[in-house]
């Protein structure tokens, strides 16, 4: 089984190499442990990892989100399965290297004849790797067959909704040769309210520099700058590696500056100093990852309710629940009982006490 997350999949105390040793001598116990490093490269090899010696000597947090789930995949292999799990295999990727990985499974069918059952969300993932859908809702099948059908002509109210979900580009300019924005977002753009063109920013960033601490050599990014207006919004877009997260987590406060700086309303964000200092309240970042972002061991009520005494924000609970769409019953709840997007809702809407944020 090839699990979402491969960061939770993965022992963050071992190895790569010696977790996969351990899949080996799992899937094959009477195989002789003196030929297993020879195997190991071989399995970091099938799912193309370059420098095969250099990751399995590596640790889970030393690789990024698409070598870590190439591991996953390697270590499912070790095992000579006929039959692959994939839960979510890609949500956490980018674009680019989640069609690796689609491509990467797609040859492993090939080569192994394996067969493959793919469970997302996402029905434009699902169709470039399946050649049948099984459509579930609330727990039923709603509709199933070839791939090509479903996709062209659903039968489902259900399946149709699935697939006017599927992101396609909307135009960025009248006249545009774009795809045409999707029914799902329709009513959200209606709504957007652009800022005028001399709003003052909220956010400026100017020549912004950030060095890897311990290699001082090494820029994460140089000479970044851009300016958000009050109720405006920015995409920062890139390959894995091109240093967006750096710049949100430099924006944040989480990262020092090596040069440039970062203006909140026409001055420095309150950041405090330290490894334990506070954060200015007014921005918030939301991670990628909600499940190595929560306390295991805290529910719901527990994580927001020390969110809001830090901040002495008087909002309740249920209210913040409510404003992401969820059921105020999720408070009593550990981030293990929640699925992926619930766990990013709640974790989205730490407020500051004035109630503003970017």
């Amino acid at each position: 089984m090839v699990f979402q997350d491969p960061l939770a999949a993965l022992d963050p105390l071992t190895r790569v190499g010696a977790q996969l040793r351990e899949a080996l001598a799992a899937g094959h116990p009477g195989a002789d442990p003196r030929s297993a490093k020879a195997r190991v490269r071989d399995l970091l090899a099938q799912v193309r990892l370059s420098d095969p010696e250099r990751i399995a000597r590596a640790y889970p947090h030393q690789l990024s989100g698409g070598q870590r789930q190439r591991v996953v995949i390697a270590m499912a292999l070790a095992g000579d399965p006929a039959i692959l799990l994939c839960d979510e295999p890609t949500t956490a990727l980018d674009v680019t290297v989640q069609r690796e990985v689609l491509e990467l499974l797609a040859e492993l069918r090939r080569e192994r004849g394996l067969t493959l059952l793919f469970v997302s969300h996402d029905l434009a993932v699902v169709s470039a790797v399946c050649d049948r859908l099984l459509v579930v809702r609330e727990g039923r099948v709603v509709e199933s067959g070839n791939t090509r059908q479903i996709v062209t002509a659903p039968r489902e109210p259900y399946t149709r909704e699935l697939l006017r979900a599927v992101s396609t580009l909307p135009p960025v300019s009248p006249g545009a040769a774009c795809a045409p924005i999707p029914s799902c977002c329709a009513s959200i753009a209606s709504r957007s309210i652009l800022p005028a063109s001399d709003s003052p920013p909220t956010l400026a960033v100017r020549n912004l520099e950030i060095r890897y601490p311990g290699a001082p050599g090494t820029r994460a990014a140089a000479d970044v700058s851009f300016v958000v207006p009050a109720g405006g919004a920015l995409g920062i877009v890139g390959e894995s590696g091109s240093g967006k997260t750096t710049v949100a987590r430099a924006i944040a406060g989480q990262l020092p500056l090596a040069a440039g700086e970062v203006l909140l309303d026409g001055a420095p964000p309150r950041h405090g100093r330290g490894r334990q200092g506070t954060r200015d309240p007014r921005i918030q970042l939301v991670p990628q990852d909600p499940a190595s972002s929560l306390n295991p061991r805290m529910t719901v009520a527990q994580t927001l309710g020390e969110f809001l005494r830090h901040h002495q924000n008087p909002t309740a609970i249920e209210e913040l629940l409510a404003l992401v769409h969820l059921d105020p019953a999720l408070a009593s709840s550990y981030p293990h009982q929640l699925s992926g997007v619930s766990g990013n809702g709640w974790r989205s809407r730490g407020r500051s006490p004035s109630g503003r944020g970017c």
